[in-house]
């Protein structure tokens, strides 16, 4: 009887288990895709061009500093070859993108690997829960997953159906802006209109570009070096080139520690390394809203830089001139003024703060005397006249009772680590209705509690869980207020 009872009791607990994932699956597939107008819907598109494009092609291969930092159609011309821009987003890694681009490699093929210069993006980093909004407009991608990243892809399936279908029966999703499928041309360009530098302090702190030997992950070398081999037997040749790299973020521009880094690639790649990383180290005023991610007038610059070490490498002898066009001036800036968005809070006295300075207004370091021990904390948008504009890592770690953060629309950066020792906060409220004027890393949350909820205005919830940078806390978004007020 004990028996029976154990396999009775086993086989509830299967189906308890089993019948929501597979009534889960059978939904997700079944309704339209969800992220098919987003970012990273582009990814479809772009395996498209990959697998359409027959004979011999130029694949470029990385992260957005691809889809921000090339001219194609210019690639193009200069190459009489066409051109497929398969870099999208570092959250997806590097990897998926040599993964996928096996779809199509012919003989006479040229391709370029040039990720972002990051410990994530030179490893074997995988992210299932981008990988399945990415193919939710062409589940065939899946087919070209590499084998070693399925059971990443079953853990990460559950997130995404459950988002998937709470979009479709729903609030969808409604990006607008850059960060957009709409935002890309036919090459796999983004050719929305990126007139200036954005950021604050003309760079972005949260990501600083260290070129160094010790941010290349030796797996990502091996496995690089496979994918090499395997182009090489498809009559296809693997270079390697570097992204646009903002000067004001590399910490050290040395011509040793440069010629260092290069030869360590040289030296462990079985591709040939085509550029120099100094070519590719750009003036701050050529970058949009990251430090890897070119305005108009930067993209030129790389481009024809490209074309330059292709030129070199395939024994082209002809002349390539690389015009550095006048850094774009932004206008002038109201940063700090904000809005009366979030009235119904009052803003924590200013003098309750510590702060150091940021561009042209204040960093909020600090939280001091009564104000460590209250339950809602308002940043201001002022301080003695000047504007309170960011927030840095670990602002808040001496408050012991703070549940609420309110944040208005007068700060532009949030720094990594913001809530670290902070252990009672539980809301974030962040009245901010335009995502893109909030600067922000990978690790916001990091040493902060894990159940904390970003709660961001519901008409801008769907921008906010669509965008390049705010789409990787999508499962912390929360709104503000729903449309009746409730």
């Amino acid at each position: 009887m004990k028996k029976r009872a154990y396999r009775v009791f086993f086989i509830m607990l299967a189906v308890v288990i089993v019948l929501p994932l597979i009534a889960a699956l059978s939904i997700c597939f079944a309704i339209p895709p969800q992220y098919s107008e987003t970012y990273l819907g582009e990814l479809a598109a772009k395996y498209e061009r990959l697998k359409d494009t027959d004979g011999a092609k130029i694949i470029l291969i990385g992260g957005s500093n691809l889809a921000f930092g090339v001219d194609s159609a210019t690639i193009e011309e200069y190459m009489n070859m066409p051109v497929v821009n398969f870099g999208l987003y570092a959250t997806l890694g590097t990897k998926l993108m040599l993964d996928l681009s096996k779809a199509n490699i012919d003989k006479g093929d040229i391709i370029v690997v040039c990720p972002e210069m990051d410990p994530q993006t030179l490893s074997l980093y995988f992210n299932a829960e981008a990988a399945w909004q990415a193919a939710d407009s062409d589940y065939s991608m899946l087919l070209h997953v590499g084998r070693d990243n399925a059971g990443e892809m079953f853990g990460g399936f559950w997130d995404y159906a459950t988002a998937k279908i709470g979009y479709f029966v729903g609030e969808e999703l409604s990006p607008t802006g850059v960060y957009t499928k709409a935002a890309f041309n036919e090459y796999g360009d983004i050719s929305y209109e990126r007139p200036y530098n954005t950021m604050a302090l003309g760079y972005d702190p949260n990501t600083p570009i260290s070129l160094k030997p010790d941010i290349v992950d030796d797996e990502f070398v091996e496995y690089l070096n496979r994918y090499t081999a395997y182009a090489k037997r498809r009559g296809a040749t693997v270079y390697f080139s570097f992204p646009p790299m903002n000067r004001a973020a590399v910490e050290d521009t040395g011509d040793k520690t440069l010629s260092e880094f290069y030869g360590y690639l040289s030296s462990k790649l079985d591709c040939e390394a085509i550029s120099d990383p100094r070519d590719y180290i750009i003036d701050s005023g050529y970058f949009y809203d990251s430090n890897y991610h070119l305005n108009d007038a930067g993209i030129p610059i790389r481009t024809m830089r490209l074309i330059e070490d292709l030129y070199r490498a395939e024994n082209i002898y002809e002349a390539v001139e690389v015009v550095y066009a006048d850094i774009p001036e932004p206008p002038t800036s109201n940063e700090g003024e904000g809005s009366d968005i979030g009235k119904e809070f009052t803003e924590t006295p200013s003098d309750m703060f510590t702060y150091e300075d940021f561009a042209t207004g204040l960093t909020v370091t600090g939280v001091k005397g009564e104000a460590v021990g209250y339950d809602t904390i308002v940043i201001p948008r002022k301080h003695e006249g000047k504007a309170v504009l960011a927030i840095s890592a670990g602002a808040f770690k001496n408050c012991t009772n703070m549940k609420t953060l309110v944040i208005f629309d007068n700060i532009i950066q949030l720094y990594d680590g913001m809530l670290s020792g902070c252990e009672t906060v539980t809301d974030i409220y962040l009245y901010n209705n335009d995502c893109t004027k909030i600067s922000i890393g990978t690790q916001l949350l990091s040493g902060g509690p894990k159940d904390v909820v970003i709660r961001v205005p519901y008409e801008s919830f769907g921008n906010y869980a669509a965008d390049y940078f705010w789409s990787v806390y999508a499962g912390k978004l929360g709104v503000i207020s729903m449309p009746d007020g409730n």
